[in-house]
């Protein structure tokens, strides 16, 4: 049942927390584009791209706030094979529009009960959690800080300081992170942390540096690799080759179109999928019409044959789940009239 404990290559989940002009996105921008190809989730209204000339990113703009929306966004980042997604700022899941808390507020209007009303949303929210937690690839979210003032004496004079208290989302977000920080006029003070080289620290500005530590920690052996459970049938490589090759495709190069659009390996992509590719490859048969004239061969056959030829056309667009006889291959007929064909019966 218990085996050694071995501490395998993992993803960073890095939680920015302060309150407004404490330096949040520029401090985020510096450690994720620090670790690699970075994507940014921008919920406040464009202020990431103010730091476009001096990080290099890529940035989606949401407008309201579902939880779906998030894990929506983590999963086409992995996809896309980003090094790192910036979430800026989480609070917004939390408390903005279409948020978690608007959703219960909408849910109470509906139903005064307070327990029920909790349900859906709170499920919402735990999806999201799920993903930020099991998403292959390095999270880094910024959360908002409640706001307090208090009195701090400065040159002999009390005046009041503004700073920030526990981040703007459910009780309890911050143990989901390694690493959570306050930012405080430009400095990332380290209040809770999985990664030994930063307890009880404080970094002016981190970046590059900041990066290195937590890389360095992240670092490890290799997770081991699970076999994918694929749903193929056994004949589904073969016959999904012999479609590309009479199509003229390379069915290996199709193949890596397929399985970056789906966002996984080759063993993974649903059969379904793979079967409507090889049906998009496949010719259509010719199809017959009522003016063809192998619907006169077919009437002259079931004639010869004694059969009724009403029946005989019924019966083929039965087989084929045709409403008419446009819908019928015409091999189906010509098979059907060398049947009748066989049987030699005069009438």
């Amino acid at each position: 049942m218990f085996q050694k404990a071995t501490k395998h290559a993992s993803r960073l989940r890095l939680g920015i927390c302060g309150a407004s002009g404490g330096g949040k996105t520029y401090t985020g921008l510096a450690i994720a584009t620090a670790l690699g190809r970075t994507a940014v989730v921008d919920t406040e209204h464009g202020s990431a791209a103010k730091y476009s000339d001096v990080f290099e990113f890529d940035v989606v703009n949401l407008t309201s706030f579902e939880p779906q929306k998030f894990i929506d966004a983590i999963n086409a980042a992995q996809r896309a094979r980003y090094d790192v997604i910036m979430i800026d700022s989480l609070s917004h899941n939390w408390m903005g529009a279409g948020g978690v808390l608007e959703q219960v507020d909408e849910a109470k209007r509906r139903n005064p009960n307070g327990f029920t009303a909790w349900r859906d949303p709170s499920k919402a929210h735990t999806d999201l959690i799920e993903a930020i937690l099991h998403a292959d690839i390095h999270i880094i979210a910024t959360m908002r800080s409640k706001m307090e003032y208090i009195m701090e004496e400065s040159q002999g004079k009390k005046v009041p300081k503004k700073v920030g208290m526990a981040p703007i989302q459910r009780d309890g977000m911050e143990y989901e992170f390694d690493v959570v920080g306050d930012m405080q006029a430009g400095t990332f003070v380290v209040s809770k942390t999985r990664c030994p080289a930063l307890a009880d620290k404080s970094f002016y500005h981190p970046g590059a540096e900041f990066a290195g530590i937590l890389r360095e920690w992240l670092g490890g052996e290799p997770a081991p690799v699970e076999e994918p459970v694929s749903d193929h049938p056994a004949d589904l490589n073969q016959r999904f080759q012999a479609a590309c090759d009479a199509a003229g495709k390379s069915a290996r190069e199709y193949a890596a179109t397929i399985t970056a659009h789906v966002g996984c390996a080759w063993p993974l992509v649903p059969a379904a999928t793979i079967e409507a590719c090889i049906a998009s490859l496949t010719p259509a048969q010719p199809t017959v019409t009522s003016q063809h004239p192998v619907w006169a061969r077919l009437i002259d056959a079931a004639k010869q044959a004694g059969v009724n030829y009403t029946a005989v056309c019924a019966e083929l667009m039965t087989a084929h789940n045709a409403v008419d006889a446009s819908a019928v291959p015409i091999a189906a007929v010509e098979a059907r009239i060398a049947e009748l064909s066989a049987q030699q019966v005069a009438v």
